[in-house]
């Protein structure tokens, strides 16, 4: 991790360009390792942004909010999509951006900005970190699947993938999150920027194209001073969840779902995690 850290600042902050290729193969393949049992979110410097002012988001890796930023490396990017005033465009930026996402602007309205990743490799060594992980992401029937079925319990494999979003206002930041077709994604029924004073936030989880209900979020909380708390939450038998927020404060949802990986793979199993950063305004 160290290592890691040193390149993306030597990345960000200036090299001599005969490294800079060297840099980002280190990134790349770094990258995956750094990620297991890890928050993988979009952070944008600013959650609220004036119309055609320029949007700035990061990657980043890390827990309760505190982690490092990642560069744009497209052969690590399977989808990166943004919504705005209706209409769904790709992004392409260049390999070793950072932030990884720029932009000059845009209208007023909701941005709504999804990163998700290729797959990754993980090897477990042994079976205690894997049910650690899984019990941590209330998932234990994974735990007893895994026994029942006399599966490795030493040297086996998972896979896995991120599929993160950002809702950001521009301007008024009126408008409305959309499905963006994710493997597993997040979808805000309220808008965060147009709440009533102590209204609920209230959002959706999906997993292939479906509710997914009675499944475990994990709720981190910023507050303007900088504190993070977190809490654990579930969402009901329609796959929602209700959940009061405060003004200044930023906002990350995570979520993890398992699923045994298909006969022939090398890994036994593939995780797929969810992500959602939003603001409250003051």
């Amino acid at each position: 991790m160290k290592l890691l850290r040193s390149s993306l600042l030597l990345l960000r902050f200036g090299f001599p360009p005969v490294l800079r290729a060297s840099v980002l193969v280190l990134a790349s393949l770094a990258w995956p390792s750094a990620s297991w049992a890890h928050e993988f979110w979009l952070e944008p410097l600013s959650y609220k942004v004036a119309p055609g002012a320029p949007v700035t988001v990061d990657l980043r890796n890390g827990q309760r909010f505190n982690g490092i930023s990642l560069p744009y490396l497209p052969k690590d990017t399977a989808r990166f999509e943004l919504s705005h005033e209706g209409g769904k465009s790709s992004y392409s930026g260049r390999v070793g951006d950072f932030p990884a996402f720029q932009s000059e602007g845009f209208p007023s309205g909701l941005l709504v900005l999804v990163h998700e990743t290729t797959r990754s490799r993980l090897d477990y060594a042994s079976f205690d970190k894997f049910r650690t992980f899984a019990e941590e992401k209330g998932s234990p029937e994974v735990v007893a699947h895994h026994i029942s079925h006399s599966l490795p319990q030493a040297d086996f494999k998972e896979t896995y993938s991120r599929h993160v979003k950002t809702l950001i206002a521009v301007g008024s930041g009126a408008g409305a999150d959309r499905v963006f077709g994710l493997r597993t994604e997040f979808i805000a029924i309220t808008n965060p920027y147009t709440l009533a004073k102590s209204a609920p936030m209230r959002v959706e989880l999906h997993l292939d194209g479906q509710p997914v209900a009675n499944r475990t979020v994990t709720l981190f909380a910023k507050a303007p001073d900088g504190t993070v708390t977190s809490q654990v939450l579930q969402t009901d038998t329609q796959g929602q969840m209700t959940f009061p927020v405060s003004p200044g404060h930023v906002y990350l949802l995570d979520s993890v779902s398992f699923a045994r990986a298909a006969d022939g793979d090398e890994a036994l199993w593939e995780t797929y995690w969810a992500a959602l950063t939003f603001a409250v305004p003051d």
